[in-house]
């Protein structure tokens, strides 16, 4: 076996301490065949099986993911607690009704304002003798103080023209002081006899007051009442009870809801890609990712491994949200499926964009808002173009181009269970069923397909397939060199050894960064067993040999 020391002493060529390199070798072959236990064999202590290999580093780097999730407060609070805050009070606002069945109203002069201009006219044929005049009437309304009252003595022909005294009498007013709600009505008195107390009476309300109509026919009811059994003191109660909120609007403010949950449901998982794209860089731009490699860590382990465990921390989420659609009853059907698909795309989805960066920060950034974007804004404002007339094209384009992002396909598909009603309504076009390629079935459908298209990215890019988009850059020409006896010998004899029966074989290695050689024609080969170290100045190409070798860089031809 090779030592440092030896190593080092070689390298001086110094015929004395040659001697005392092997002086150490022999010293040290001894030690260990005296401690040695006899019935030891390196190939015994050898894993064999890439089952094995596989299942042993899978449960290794499981357990390293869960030591390092520990260890950070940030990603607790980034995965659970707010997701979960955000949620919890989404939802609960979801449960606040705004349109409420108004509740009976009692009709009396107190639903009305201060200063009420009250206007009477009369074409009145009184068919009996008498002296009475519609301001007897007028006078027996309850609380008459409360209404500043107007007469127009003239004689009408029929209601017509007490409707069109009204009119003018409103449109004169405003042009002084703004119309109040409530605060105008007009009796007119169509026909009048007081003996045998019978009146035909025309009331004009209103109608910007829901309850104007109603409340001006009471009065002026008590008013006949009073008159004609001859007390001021009769009172009798009218209610208006108006009919409850009809079903269609109850169907619009669910959807209007769905929009609201599909948002709240956007932002909170949007955030937990923003830590695995963290880890991700993370491990690499610090040479964990490579250390492990040339370590001799199993790659499939490492991706997947860490598919589990990404998994896991989005189905934390998933879970909760769907709890919580069940606990406050928001109504969304089958929002559930689309929620447990969304994970298993929206993984291998983020390590596919992780390789577009270099820096974690940015990495993290981009991910947080481009999920918010897309996941919490895209699906509302879309399904809203496609609503309006003027707009509903240009949803129907825009609606295309996110549809290859995990997280839009999610919401939209929630959203949609709803919002096709009313679409298609507006469109005065046959509503389709949920799972119909023209309401949520599309996004199911290309939601099941990205969890296979992203894991096929994932593996191709391990591979090497988009290799060739890397720039190469200038071509550069190595000068040729006199080899070392030692590398020269080496470099024939791992020539002549087949790939099989060799550990790790390089033959004839060689890197280029932008123009510089970074390694020029390395090459040796390990036996199963051997122990290896490549010793050399700092930027010799060390690092660069392990990475040329694990497929961290692409050695250049």
């Amino acid at each position: 076996m090779t030592t440092l020391e030896e190593v080092f002493l070689k390298v001086e060529q110094d015929p004395e301490k040659a001697e005392i390199v092997d002086e150490i070798r022999q010293k040290r072959i001894s030690a260990l065949e005296d401690d040695a236990d006899e019935e030891y064999s390196i190939s015994k202590e050898q894993i064999e099986g890439p089952f094995v290999v596989f299942g042993i580093h899978f449960w290794a780097l499981l357990l390293k993911r869960l030591l390092l999730s520990k260890r950070s407060l940030k990603t607790f609070v980034m995965e659970l607690l707010i997701p979960g805050f955000l949620i919890i009070g989404g939802f609960g606002l979801t449960k606040i009704k705004f349109l409420k069945d108004s509740p009976q109203v009692v009709l009396d002069t107190s639903l009305f304002p201060d200063d009420q201009r009250l206007i009477y006219n009369s074409n009145a044929v009184v068919s009996t003798g008498g002296t009475d005049n519609p301001s007897d009437l007028i006078n027996l309304l309850r609380n008459p103080s409360d209404f500043n009252i107007t007469s127009d003595s003239g004689s009408y022909a029929d209601s017509q023209a007490g409707l069109e005294i009204y009119d003018d009498v409103l449109y004169n007013a405003a042009q002084t002081k703004p119309i109040s709600p409530f605060r105008y009505g007009h009796y007119f008195f169509h026909t009048t006899d007081y003996s045998n107390h019978q009146y035909k009476v025309v009331t004009f309300a209103n109608s910007t007051s829901q309850e104007a109509k109603p409340a001006f026919a009471q009065f002026m009811y008590e008013a006949i009442l009073r008159k004609s059994i001859g007390s001021n003191t009769l009172n009798f109660t009218a209610v208006n009870d108006p009919m409850p909120i009809v079903q269609i609007w109850e169907d619009d403010e669910k959807s209007n809801n769905t929009y609201f949950i599909g948002f709240v449901l956007g932002i909170a998982l949007a955030l937990v890609p923003t830590s695995i794209v963290g880890f991700l860089l993370n491990e690499r731009n610090n040479q964990l990712l490579h250390q492990q490699i040339i370590s001799g860590m199993n790659k499939a382990s490492y991706w997947m491994s860490n598919y589990v465990f990404d998994l896991a921390r989005l189905f934390v989420t998933v879970i909760f949200a769907i709890a919580f659609l069940y606990i406050f009853d928001v109504g969304i059907k089958y929002a559930w499926l689309f929620l447990l698909l969304f994970p298993f795309a929206m993984v291998p989805y983020t390590y596919v964009t992780s390789f577009l960066f270099s820096d974690e920060n940015g990495a993290m950034n981009f991910t947080t808002y481009h999920n918010f974007i897309v996941g919490g804004l895209f699906p509302t404002i879309f399904s809203v173009l496609r609503v309006a007339k003027t707009t509903k094209k240009l949803g129907d384009i825009l609606v295309w181009a996110p549809r290859f992002i995990p997280i839009f396909n999610c919401i939209n598909g929630i959203i949609m269970i709803k919002s096709k009603d009313v679409i298609y309504t507006a469109r005065n076009e046959k509503i389709p069923k949920n799972f119909s390629t023209k309401a949520s079935g599309g996004d199911m459908y290309l939601l099941i397909a990205q969890i296979f298209i992203w894991t096929l990215l994932i593996f191709l890019i391990e591979i090497g397939a988009f290799n060739f988009l890397r720039s190469k850059g200038r071509t550069v020409t190595d000068q040729p060199e006199e080899l070392d006896n030692d590398v020269a010998k080496e470099q024939d004899r791992v020539e002549g050894i087949p790939e099989k029966d060799l550990a790790v074989k390089a033959n004839h290695l060689r890197k280029v960064y932008n123009g510089k050689v970074a390694v020029k024609d390395v090459s040796f080969g390990l036996d199963f067993g051997d122990c290896f170290c490549l010793l050399g100045v700092n930027g010799a190409g060390k690092s660069t040999t392990f990475k040329s070798m694990t497929g961290d860089v692409t050695p250049t031809d």
